[in-house]
């Protein structure tokens, strides 16, 4: 859209000014009428000068009333010459620095890829155009053949270096190693499969954590000789975790007070300036909203924050609901801690009033699983 200004005139004769206007030259975009003496008019920018001397001619009293379009702009440069000028800085800026490296991602590793990296001559603030990835992942690869891949490459200004783990061979047992099964936790036996081993507990048998379930033996002969093998088998049993959580029927929240204030800054990798704004309030809560100057991966910001000010208030809960949301968080920690592979079975709640104004839950799970871990050595 070209530049373009609304004058706003105190006249009865406006048709005879738009008629003199025609007869100048000047281009006039659109007219309105709000009241009988008023003659509102868009005028191109470039008319502007021709426009306001013909309305001095007749002495005719006028205001500019808005500006749309280029002209927009340009008085906003105008107004705004040291921002401008530090935009064109950081747009130039941004440029140079989208250049070079500013940000090397490993994954996958920890530092000993640094010296390695430094070794192949690559840095923060090394020049993108010097940085052969192919060269640069051959290099890594050669001197940590501990990794089965080393993958480089370069987003913005981001280096990406993803290094892949060599897999292990699989854990390969000796049959003839002797070996006993105790239970990893305490629980009541369910059910017992042994297929190498002397069971030493039967169904319903309360067990504690390290007691053993399956040993190591087995009778070699009617004289009692004993054999001792390996293990195997396994012993499912009922375990219980719990969860407990307690929940205030009273309490003092912040909420916001409707007054907002807000502040724009730039931020680069050497400085952070203010360029407008400021916190007014003591309590608050804020909002960051962040975008790059040109495209992405650029280290040149403009956050502008929201802040918004908070009040505290009491508020309260009934007691059904605080039992419901102190059973909810008890239950949760309670499967939180299930043991791995379990199924759960059941549960149950108590509850208990903590003081005078708070509620708390107790939930007990109840889980059947299978305990059998390998003691060493028989």
């Amino acid at each position: 859209m070209k530049g373009e200004i609304l004058f706003s005139i105190q006249t009865f004769m406006g048709v005879k000014l738009l008629e003199h206007a025609a007869e100048s030259g000047i281009c006039v975009h659109d007219v309105s009428v709000p009241d009988e003496h008023t003659l509102n008019v868009w005028v191109a920018g470039r008319d502007q000068k021709a426009f306001c001397a013909l309305i001095e001619k007749y002495s005719l009293p006028y205001a500019v009333s808005a500006i749309r379009g280029r002209a927009k702009i340009k008085k906003a440069l105008l107004s705004h010459i040291s921002l401008a000028a530090g935009l064109f800085l950081g747009i130039a800026l941004v440029y140079f620095m989208s250049l070079r490296i500013w940000l090397i991602d490993i994954t996958g590793a920890q530092g000993e890829m640094n010296e390695s990296l430094l070794r192949a001559g690559v840095s923060i603030g090394s020049k993108k155009s010097l940085v052969n990835v192919s060269a640069v992942s051959r290099l890594l690869e050669s001197e940590h053949p501990d990794y089965a891949h080393i993958g480089v490459k370069i987003s913005g200004v981001v280096l990406k270096i993803n290094c892949v783990k060599a897999e292990s061979a699989p854990d390969v047992y000796d049959i003839t190693e002797t070996r006993s099964l105790i239970a990893k936790s305490d629980g009541v036996i369910e059910e017992i499969n042994v297929f190498a081993g002397q069971a030493r507990v039967k169904k319903g048998d309360t067990v504690l954590k390290g007691d053993v379930l399956i040993a190591g033996e087995e009778r070699a002969s009617k004289s009692g000789d004993v054999t001792y093998v390996r293990a195997e088998g396994s012993v499912t049993a009922r375990v219980w975790t719990k969860g407990e959580c307690a929940v205030k029927t009273s309490y003092e929240r912040q909420v916001r007070t409707g007054k907002t204030s807000a502040s724009v800054e730039i931020q680069t990798p050497f400085f952070t300036r203010k360029l407008a704004g400021e916190n007014a309030f003591h309590a608050y809560e804020s909002e960051k909203h962040t975008s790059s100057l040109v495209g992405l991966f650029v280290p040149i910001r403009l956050v502008h924050t929201c802040f918004y000010e908070l009040k505290t208030e009491n508020a309260f809960i009934d007691k059904d609901t605080a039992k419901q949301i102190a059973f909810e968080n008890a239950l949760m920690k309670a499967r939180q801690n299930a043991p791995q592979g379990a199924k759960e079975q059941r549960h149950w709640a108590e509850y208990t009033n903590q003081g005078e104004n708070a509620i708390a839950a107790k939930v007990i799970v109840e889980w059947i699983t299978d305990i059998a871990v390998s003691k060493q050595g028989g």
